[in-house]
């Protein structure tokens, strides 16, 4: 306990030293001429408080300033409205993260059929089609390249395709398998082949 109470005289002297200091430093501002207290450095003036301000400019010149702008309550300090804390700005984060999603989610059929509305144009030139990355019901217009032999029945269940059609559009491959590295072109016929 001697340690907590060093500690708060500590304390307390220090806050009467700060008050003396600064009543020594407005006694001094009070004394000078008003040309001297113009040429004040900044940091000098911003140490002073409104009210504080006020009473040494009524000081200096007491016939200069008007009596109501001598009584005016000191405001609030200028502070910005919205305080940037990282709490905030999580928030505003997490808050655009829904928002855009939502959105997104609100957006994608739109999209989509905008998107899938388009008729699909490939050259008759199969080389030229892209790659299909999966055998899925959504692929189309593509050539895929097994990593694995696969069976017909496979493909045809995972491309949600009749059997006879990737048959008529796969000739050059044999008809017991899809053999591994091979050109499996994937073509539903919903969209038109050019030159």
């Amino acid at each position: 306990m001697p340690d907590l109470e060093k500690f708060k005289t500590s304390v307390a002297a220090i806050a009467r030293d700060a008050k003396e200091e600064t009543g020594a430093f407005i006694a001094r501002l009070k004394s000078l001429s008003a040309e001297e207290f113009l040429r004040l450095s900044r940091h000098d003036v911003e140490r002073l408080s409104l009210a504080q301000y006020i009473d040494v400019a009524r000081a200096i010149a007491p016939d200069i300033l008007p009596i109501a702008a001598m009584q005016a309550a000191d405001p609030e300090p200028d502070k910005p409205s919205f305080n940037w804390t990282p709490r905030r700005l999580y928030a505003i984060a997490i808050s655009a993260s829904i928002a855009l999603g939502l959105a997104g989610f609100l957006a994608a059929p739109i999209v989509t059929e905008a998107v899938f509305d388009a008729p699909l144009v490939r050259s008759q030139t199969v080389l030229d089609w892209p790659a299909c990355r999966r055998l899925t019901a959504e692929v189309d217009g593509c050539v895929y390249r097994p990593t694995q032999d696969l069976s017909w029945d496979y493909v045809a269940a995972m491309l949600e395709m009749d059997r006879n059609i990737l048959h008529r559009n796969n000739a050059h491959l044999p008809q017991n398998m899809v053999p591994r590295a091979s050109q499996l072109v994937v073509w539903r016929y919903q969209g038109h082949l050019e030159n």
